[in-house]
């Protein structure tokens, strides 16, 4: 498990508490069908659900994540157009920042599929070595 010292420069503090919660769910799930002795496409459906479940919550972290960072950038961009007074910069708008962010947000949440993909792929990978 990766903790919260080893990725804060990472991930968001958010992020990491969802993934922690998703590895621990992931873990009881191939220790209790290795007890069963349960088939490994049986284990990788079931694992694909579990983390599919968990886009909702994910998906919501990220925009929360995105959206503070969105406000202090419009706050402190604000504050220094304030200070400047210069006819060269002009603030940057709600509506500009959500133009720069969106495409930002797209990709981020490419990169959580991509992740968890990789995440069920994994545990299944580890759970059919040790079924053989």
């Amino acid at each position: 498990m990766q903790t919260y010292n080893y990725l804060a420069n990472e991930m968001p503090r958010e992020l990491i508490e969802v993934y922690n919660d998703i590895e621990q769910d992931v873990l009881r799930i191939i220790v209790k069908r290795l007890k069963s002795g349960a088939k490994p496409e049986r284990v990788f459906q079931e694992i694909k659900d579990l983390v599919d479940g968990y886009n909702p919550k994910i998906e919501k972290v990220v925009k929360m994540i995105f959206a503070d960072s969105k406000k202090k950038a419009v706050k402190d961009n604000a504050k220094m157009f304030n200070v400047e007074q210069s006819e060269e910069h002009e603030a940057v708008s709600n509506d500009e920042a959500n133009a720069l962010i969106a495409p930002a947000l797209i990709s981020a949440l490419a990169v959580i599929a991509s992740l968890n993909r990789k995440i069920v792929n994994n545990a299944v990978n580890k759970y059919a070595k040790e079924y053989q």
